[in-house]
């Protein structure tokens, strides 16, 4: 969920994603990025809704652009906590997600069937 709340900044169209990680640090797939045009003198806020039961926190993926969407937030926030964005704080680092990695690959077994 996007708004905005007052602030020293230009406005513009900035975009947002949330993601939830669990217990063991595992984050899940990025939201779809959301947009939303702020006036001037305004903050975009970021609130992800509905979190999963073993989700204990989430992180913020924002930027200028749905191509350039970099990590906001080092800790993870606490469900039911708002984000705001700060326009040009972070330019560069981690993009959104698709998920979890896999903790362990096994290789299928070959079996040839005679008969």
């Amino acid at each position: 969920v996007l708004g905005s709340i007052a602030g020293p900044q230009s406005g513009g169209t900035f975009y947002a994603s949330t993601a939830w990680v669990n217990a063991q640090g595992q984050e899940g797939a990025a939201s779809a990025a959301s947009s939303i045009t702020i006036a001037d003198n305004h903050l975009m806020t970021v609130s992800p809704a509905s979190p999963p039961p073993n989700a204990t926190g989430f992180r913020v993926y924002a930027g200028t652009s749905p191509y350039a969407m970099f990590l906001q937030n080092n800790i993870l926030l606490v469900p039911g906590t708002t984000y705001t964005y700060i326009p040009g704080q972070v330019t560069q680092g981690q993009l959104p997600g698709t998920g979890q990695k896999p903790d362990f690959v096994r290789q299928l077994a070959r079996t040839l069937l005679r008969g």
